[in-house]
Formats: structure tokens, C-alpha cells, sequence
């Protein structure tokens, strides 16, 4: 303890120093006393750079951290785009490679291994992989009777014009309008493309072009792109030089690459903390600009706590440079930490003002020296106190350590971060009497005169207490002889355990702790690993919920929360202890079996599973039950990778809810035909809309007393160019799943206002169109906003529009519903419960519901005239309509007898094919012509 109370005393000497004025070891108090103001401005001088040290160091602290961060974005980013890049180049060398296999390639054949790719799916950004063929000016008439004989008729080459060679595009796919347009387009003519194609000749390797707008895009919004070309050589002639290879060629690969879906798949949310700017070439040339990440220019907007981080880097991709340049957001300045060095800053500036004031008044006025004495002691005492308190309240651990590595004096934090008091601290060695030795070298290193950084684990030997730390040491000297060690510590334990949970969630789901996708996929490539070694068999259990969705709309989120963690706790019970379960995401999850044993074996544990989950859950005072849909596919007979087990087993999955749910099926060959073509029909929606495939059809409504038209309703058709016209039922459930329906529906509502304004111009006022709202976009707030915009667009009225909506979609959120239908007739449009009847119908939610017509299914109307159930729901709804003030429209009227019963009954309308089946835009407008519109006084 006298070691103790000896370096305390010395250290507390050094700050009473330093706050009278004194300096350590040096000059006499009495040439201080007469120096007057020039120790008051050494004073402050001293005081102010000791507080801008102490600002400088918690500044730079948080710049490099703040530095650091960005960089580790900005690599993951550039990798990502690296990566991407030769992934796409691998398509390229794959196609080469199989022309180079056999150069008797079809175009059947080209396409079929393009589409085995799913561009769409797995390469966004290639529109279309292409094979161009070198030809001599000799060469062109053959190769035109050629191709047309193979299948293009209207085959040619352009642009027009004899030249000595030529690089023309014979193969693309897929083979849709646009690309087709592409086809026997000389591209070695094109001043933009020539250079890549030389390169790629003379290197023998891929070669990319300057930035371009692709032939496909010209009559479109233009968007920057570029195309990647490889040459393909004969078989059988040497290729090894630049000669050789110039004699040899046959051909080149090439492949157009959009930027912006090529990138957007990489710069999601997961990278909100950048912006990026891509340029062609070296350089920031407003028009060589390639991708710009959305959201710049609002970044001004936004306050800045820092000044904005950028980096440029220039990117080579085979010899080709793009300039790419990166900035921090306003999301990555929310976690950039700039409160501490402004604290420093402003109570070290506070403190150096008050001493030099104190110093200034008590040197400079000696005639006020005696009447002064009482109040300079107690200023002494009151600066040397305050001195002492910044010390001991200083956000962060100070220690001050003498030359043999032992602690003089050191504030509580630094006691806390060891786990004893700060007294207990006060004469132990860091040296030479620490178990823990990962302090040791950095001391000794600025014992020697050099300042140290270091971040560290480090255990304490008085208290026990383990932590991170971020250690700044930093010796302090007088002229040529040291003073002290000045030790900075700060506790990083919160930082460093924040680091490895984003690593825990990169690899398990945050809400279930179960593995994620991504480390599901690497269980199951080693299961596979090994059944490949051992000659056994891994199974895959795809399972889905059944109606789950129906708990998350009526229950919420919270709720649907607490089921998934339980089902989870339920699939862990039924595995073995090698076994992996984990969720997709939603309410999907995916079980990993190694050495599964038979199919049988697989079929028992799945039972298992669906067993398991029939005992009730209790949520939240609730009792209900959820059953799975299991698909199972099984390795190798199923599939011999990842992406193919798992695909198959989603397959499989979809029949199993086809059966009825709660079932469990295994993987056929069938289901994998069925899945590809819901995929394809899926991608083709996309491109549909684009490219101008669907169709509106309109079928009309009659009133039942004077057979005059009231209104026609809109009902979509897709014209696709191979599979002919496409039923609702097939395309609209799979637009409903995957999403794309609000795009549809919105489509719908705006070709509908366009029509309906060009009757009106005809003097064909029909009126109304009737338009149906998908559930989807009912949920939307914005849906009014949305109508207002097309009704707005078009100049058409709105009481010549009505929305038709589902039962379902209304009573999923009655609030929202009543909201959006409240907006809707305020703004003039009619409104329509569609297929009323076999939904969730209620007198309580009818009665709220501000709505103009109730529309009998036409389940209820096929059946009128045999089935007493039938006539008699038809009727309780017609008198329901009819008291509550409402239009009763019945659908699917197709013969006498049920127009006669829903005459009879007092129904208002009509619609069916005994009056007209749906019709296109040119057959309604002659049916208009024929037929009267009722006026809207009858209605």
C-alpha cells in the first residue's frame, strides 16, 4: 500500500502541475510567478493542445474506423461485380465450347442449350446469347440459302452493301420478336463493335466493347449495354497464333449484357451503405456512364455528420478498364460515431478557457495579490479538482504508467474495464505482474518512445474481467527526458460481439436459429460429398405450411412469428442428431437427410414430421393446428447437385399441396416438366407485358327488364406467339404467387380507361368497364392514387368506371378495405363485390362496406333450375341486394331457364355467353354499335 499511496501522490502532482502553471521537474515557482501573461498563454497554449491531442486521437479513431468500414464494403462490392463477370463469361466459353464440339450445331440445337441456361433466372442482363459466322464476300449467298433453309424464312443480311468479310449474326436464343429481329446483322461493318471483334480474334480470348445501345433497344428506352464476343475455331486447324488464328476462325460467340439488371442483382439491400458509378473506359465522362445506383443525388438531401467517403478503382475486365467509383450514404453515416471527439473537444476548450482566465487574473495583477490570496488558493484547489474530474469522468480508460511499465494513476473506467476499483489498479506492474501477456509487447514498444495502437482481447489479473479493447499508448516527454506513459483504453467488447452476430446471421435464420439458405446449401453439399465417397443416398425434404398465409392476414405477424419458432422446435425433435433443418424464409423449410436409408425410410420420417405437427399450438391464448406439405427428392436418383435436389423436392412439394396438403410426395419425372413449364410461364409475364402480348376482352351486362346494356366488363387474355392464346386459369394464379398480378392489374385499369375514353370519342358511350382488382393490390393504400392517375390519364369520367373485388380481399383488413372502398366512391367510382356468395360473406361486414353491386357466382347460376340449394342461396341474395339498396348482377348466364328464374326473382342484370361471350376490343365496338346503352337515370 505505500507503493500505492507513493505513485498516486506523484501522479496527482503531475496534474496539480500542470493546472498551477508549474511545469514538471522544471523551472522555479518564483520566475513563474513573474512571468505574468506569459504563463497565462502558455497555459492555455498547453491546455488547448493537450485537448487537441485528445480530439485528434478520438477523430482518427473514428475515421479509421469509419474508413475501414467502407473499405470492407467497397470489397465485397468489387468482388461481387468481379465474380459475376466471369461467371457471365463462363456461358460464353460454354457455348463456344459446345460449337467446337461439333460444328454441325442446328438451330434447334442452339436453342436448346441456351434455354437450358434460364438466362432470366440465373444471368440477368443477357437478353440473348448469339453465334455470328466469319464469312468472305463469296461465302454470303450460301450462307443466306442456308440459314432460311434452317428455318428463318425472312433471313437477310443488313445493312445493305457489298464487303470483303463479314461477322454475321446465324443464332440467337432465345428466339423471340425482338431477338429474331437480330438476326443477319453484320456486325463487323459496326464502328462500336469492330474493335471487340478484332480484339477477340487476335487474342484468341473474350473481348468486350465500348459502351452501346443494343440493336434490340434502339426502338425502346434506350439502356447501356455491351457485348462480349469469343471466337470459335475450326476443328482440326491450328489456333496459336494470331495467323493461325486468323485463317482458322469460324465464327464468335457473342452475348449483348444490360448493366443495370446485370448490377442489380448484386447492389440490393444488403449494400444500401454505397453508391456506385460505373463509367466505360478510364475516366468520368458524363457519357461513358454504364450504372448509376438508384438513390444518387438524393444523398445532398440528407444531413452529413462527416464529410462523405469515395473511392475510385479502376476494374479490367479481358483488357477492357471500367472506372468505377464508390461513395458512402447517409445510411453508412447513421453508424459513424462522431459525438465522442466533439465532447473532448468542447470540455477541453471549456477548461483551458477557465484556466487561462484564472491564470491571467491571478499573474497580471499584483496590487490585488493580498487581497486575492484566499480566493487563488481555493481557484487552485477548484482547477486542480476540476482537472481531476476530467480526468476520472473521461469517457474512456486513461492510465499513466512510470518507465518501468507500473501504473502511477489511472480513472474508475479503466478499474471497471479490469473489475476492481481504481485504487486496486494504482502500483501494478502491466509488465512484469500480468498473467495476460498481449498488453506487454505494445508497452514495452512505446516505452521506447513510440506511440502504439493495438485492438486485443485481454484478461485482467486483479478482477477476472475478459474484454476487447482498443489501447492507445503514448509516451510523454520533457525536452529529451520522459515523464510518463500516457495509456488511452477503450472497451470494443459490445463492438466486437455486434461483429460476430452479423456473422451469426449471415449463416442462421435470426428468428428460428435454424440454418439459412446459405448454410443449408453447404450441408447439403457435403451430405452429397460423402454419399458420393460412401455410396449412399442423401434425401431432401422441401416443406411448406399449409395456409399459413391465412394466420400471418387474421392473426399477424406476431403470431405467425411465435408458430414458425415452434415448428421449428417440432422439426428438430424428429431428426437424428446429423440431420440438418432449415428455413428458406416465410414458411418454408428444408430438412437435410445423409445417409437416408430407402424411399421408405425417407416416407417414415416424413410422416413423422406431419404427425408432429398435429398437436395443437398454443399461441398467445390461441389453439389452432398447421399442417405441412412435404416434397421429398432423393440423391442420386433425383438429382446429383444442390440446386438440382432442392429444385426437385420444390417440385415435388407443389403436388403435395395439389393432393390436398398435408400430404407428402416424392419427386417424379413428371413434376419436373410441370415445374418447368410454371417457371417459364412465370419468366414469359415478365416480358409479356413488354412486348405488348396481352389483351383485353370485354363481355357485356345486360338489364334484365329492358335488355339494354349497362356496362361491360374487362377480361384479360394473353396472346402468346407459341402457345396460342392462354387461359386465364393457367397464367393468373402463377402471376398471383409470384407477385406480378398488381402489375397486371394495373395494366388492366389503364388499357380499360383507354378503351372506354375511344368508345366515348366514337360516340360509343357504353356505361361502363368494369375492372377486377387482384388482393394483391387491394392490400395497396395507394390503389385510389392509382385509379385517380388512370382515370386522370385518359379523361375519363369516373362514374363510367367500376372496380370489381373478391370477398377475400375485402375481409383480409377490414380497416384497410373500408379506407381504400370509402376513397374510391368519393372519387366517383362504383364499386363491385365479385363472385358474392362463396367467399366470407357477412351481414355485420356487408353493412360496412360502401359498395354499389353484388355479383351472384356463377357456381349458384349453372345449377339454378335443378338444384334447390342453388335457386334458393340466388334468391336470398337477390333480396339481400335489393334491401340494402344495391345492383344484383348474375354471371354465367348461358341458357332460357335461368335468364327466365332470375327475371322472375327480380334480379337487376346479367351477363353469359347467352348474351355474348367475351370479346375482343373490335368485336365490342360493333356490338356497341348495335346494341344501346341504358341511361344512367334507369340504374
Amino acid at each position: 500500500m505505500a507503493v500505492q499511496g507513493d505513485t498516486s501522490q506523484r501522479s496527482r502532482r503531475i496534474f496539480s502541475d500542470l493546472g498551477s502553471g508549474r511545469r514538471v521537474g522544471g523551472i522555479a515557482v518564483e520566475r513563474i510567478a513573474h512571468g505574468g501573461a506569459w504563463l497565462a498563454w502558455t497555459t492555455l497554449l498547453v491546455a488547448l493542445a493537450a485537448t487537441i491531442a485528445l480530439w485528434r486521437f478520438t477523430t482518427a479513431e473514428v475515421g479509421r474506423e469509419a474508413e475501414l468500414r467502407f473499405q470492407n464494403r467497397v470489397n465485397e462490392v468489387h468482388a461481387a461485380i468481379q465474380q459475376r463477370m466471369q461467371a457471365y463469361a463462363q456461358v460464353m466459353r460454354s457455348a463456344a465450347a459446345m460449337l467446337q464440339a461439333s460444328t454441325d450445331v442446328s438451330r434447334d440445337d442452339w436453342e436448346s442449350f441456351i434455354g437450358s441456361l434460364d438466362l432470366n433466372r440465373h444471368y440477368p442482363g443477357i437478353p440473348a446469347v448469339a453465334f455470328a459466322r466469319h464469312v468472305q464476300d463469296a461465302e454470303v449467298d450460301a450462307l443466306v440459302r442456308e440459314v432460311r433453309a434452317d428455318g428463318v424464312p425472312e433471313y437477310g443480311i443488313w445493312p445493305p452493301g457489298r464487303r470483303d468479310t463479314y461477322v454475321v449474326n446465324v443464332h440467337t436464343a432465345p428466339m423471340d420478336a425482338l431477338n429474331r429481329k437480330a438476326l443477319g446483322y453484320d456486325m463487323l461493318g459496326d464502328p462500336l463493335r469492330r474493335p471487340a471483334i478484332l480484339k477477340a480474334l487476335e487474342t484468341g480470348q473474350p473481348a468486350i466493347t465500348a459502351k452501346l445501345t443494343l440493336k434490340v433497344d434502339e426502338q425502346r428506352a434506350p439502356q447501356p449495354a455491351f457485348i462480349m464476343y469469343l471466337p470459335v475455331f475450326k476443328r482440326g486447324l491450328p489456333a496459336a497464333t494470331a495467323e493461325e488464328r486468323r485463317t482458322a476462325v469460324w465464327g464468335f460467340v457473342l452475348a449483348p449484357f444490360r448493366t443495370y439488371p446485370l448490377l442489380e442483382g448484386i447492389i440490393g439491400p444488403q449494400h444500401d451503405e454505397l453508391r456506385l458509378t460505373i463509367h466505360d473506359g478510364v475516366g468520368t465522362a458524363p457519357e461513358q456512364e454504364m450504372y448509376r445506383s438508384p438513390g444518387h443525388g438524393r444523398e445532398a438531401e440528407a444531413p452529413r455528420t462527416h464529410d462523405r467517403l469515395s473511392e475510385t478503382r479502376v476494374m479490367v475486365f479481358h483488357d477492357r478498364p471500367w472506372t468505377v467509383t464508390y461513395e458512402s450514404t447517409p445510411a453508412f453515416d447513421a453508424l459513424v460515431d462522431t459525438d465522442k471527439p466533439n465532447t473532448v473537444l468542447a470540455a477541453g476548450s471549456l477548461i483551458s478557457l477557465l484556466l487561462f482566465a484564472i491564470t491571467w487574473n491571478l499573474s497580471t495583477t499584483r496590487a490585488r495579490a493580498a487581497r486575492l490570496a484566499a480566493r487563488m488558493t481555493e481557484s487552485l484547489h477548484r482547477r486542480e479538482a476540476e482537472l481531476h474530474q476530467f480526468f476520472t469522468q473521461a469517457p474512456v480508460g486513461i492510465a499513466i504508467l512510470d518507465a518501468d511499465g507500473r501504473v502511477l494513476d489511472c480513472n474508475p473506467v479503466l478499474g471497471a474495464f479490469m473489475g476492481v476499483d481504481a485504487e486496486q489498479v494504482i502500483g501494478f506492474n502491466m509488465v512484469t505482474e500480468a498473467r495476460d501477456q498481449s498488453l506487454a509487447p505494445a508497452i514495452r514498444k512505446a516505452l521506447t518512445g513510440e506511440s502504439v495502437e493495438l485492438e486485443t482481447q485481454y484478461v485482467s489479473t486483479l478482477g477476472g474481467r475478459s474484454g476487447y479493447y482498443l489501447v492507445h499508448l503514448q509516451p510523454v516527454f520533457d525536452g529529451g527526458e520522459f515523464l510518463f506513459l500516457l495509456a488511452f483504453i477503450d472497451d470494443v467488447t459490445e463492438r466486437r460481439a455486434a461483429e460476430q452476430r452479423v456473422q451469426y446471421l449471415a449463416h442462421y435464420d435470426a428468428l428460428t436459429g435454424l440454418p439459412n439458405r446459405t448454410l443449408l446449401q453447404d450441408r447439403l453439399a457435403l451430405a452429397i460429398a460423402g454419399a458420393r465417397r460412401n455410396g449412399t443416398t442423401v434425401a431432401v425434404l422441401f416443406l411448406d405450411l399449409d395456409h399459413f398465409k391465412v394466420i400471418n392476414d387474421s392473426l399477424g405477424h406476431t403470431v405467425g412469428d411465435e408458430v414458425l419458432k415452434d415448428v421449428a422446435v417440432r422439426l428438430r425433435g424428429c431428426l437424428r442428431e446429423g440431420d440438418t433443418v432449415g428455413r428458406l424464409g416465410g414458411d418454408e423449410f428444408i430438412i437435410v437427410l445423409p445417409d437416408a436409408g430407402t424411399a421408405q425410410d425417407v416416407a417414415v420420417v416424413a410422416d413423422r414430421i406431419i404427425q408432429s405437427m398435429a398437436a395443437p399450438l398454443h399461441v398467445k391464448g390461441r389453439e389452432f393446428t398447421v399442417s405441412p406439405s412435404i416434397g421429398i427428392s432423393l440423391f442420386p436418383e433425383d438429382g446429383e447437385d444442390v440446386e438440382r435436389l432442392i429444385k426437385n423436392a420444390d417440385a415435388a412439394m407443389y403436388q403435395a399441396k395439389a393432393a390436398g396438403r398435408r400430404a407428402l410426395r416424392f419427386f417424379t419425372t413428371s413434376m419436373d416438366a410441370q415445374l418447368n413449364e410454371r417457371l417459364n410461364l412465370e419468366a414469359n409475364i415478365r416480358r409479356a407485358l413488354d412486348l405488348g402480348e396481352f389483351r383485353l376482352h370485354y363481355q357485356p351486362q345486360l338489364h334484365l327488364e329492358s335488355g339494354q346494356l349497362v356496362g361491360l366488363e374487362a377480361l384479360i387474355r394473353w396472346a402468346h406467339p407459341d402457345l396460342g392464346m392462354v387461359p386465364p386459369g393457367r397464367f393468373i394464379p402463377i402471376a398471383e404467387e409470384s407477385g406480378q398480378i398488381a402489375t397486371l392489374s394495373l395494366w388492366v385499369l389503364d388499357e380499360a380507361c383507354r378503351q372506354a375514353r375511344l368508345w366515348q370519342a366514337d360516340g360509343l358511350a357504353a356505361r361502363r368497364i368494369a375492372v377486377n382488382i387482384s388482393a394483391l393490390q387491394f392490400r395497396n393504400a395507394e390503389l385510389p392514387d392509382q385509379v385517380a392517375a388512370a382515370l386522370h390519364r385518359h379523361g375519363l369520367d369516373p362514374s363510367c368506371l367500376e372496380v370489381e373485388v373478391t370477398e377475400g380481399a375485402l375481409i383480409r383488413n377490414v380497416d384497410m378495405a373500408i379506407h381504400i372502398l370509402s376513397s374510391l366512391k368519393t372519387m366517383g367510382v362504383r364499386v363491385s363485390i365479385d363472385d358474392f356468395g362463396t367467399g366470407y360473406s357477412s351481414l355485420s361486414y356487408l353493412q360496412r362496406f360502401p359498395v354499389d353491386t353484388l355479383k351472384i357466382d356463377r357456381s349458384f347460376i349453372s345449377e339454378i333450375v335443378a338444384d334447390d340449394s342453388d335457386a334458393a342461396i340466388t334468391k336470398a341474395i337477390i333480396g339481400l341486394g335489393s334491401n340494402l339498396g344495391l345492383t344484383v348482377i348474375a354471371e354465367g348466364v348461358e341458357t332460357e331457364p335461368q335468364l327466365e328464374f332470375l327475371r322472375r326473382h327480380g334480379c337487376h342484370g346479367a351477363q353469359g355467353y347467352l348474351f355474348s361471350p367475351p370479346m375482343a376490343a373490335e368485336d365490342a365496338t360493333r356490338f356497341l354499335r348495335d346494341r344501346p346503352a341504358m341511361a344512367a337515370a334507369d340504374d
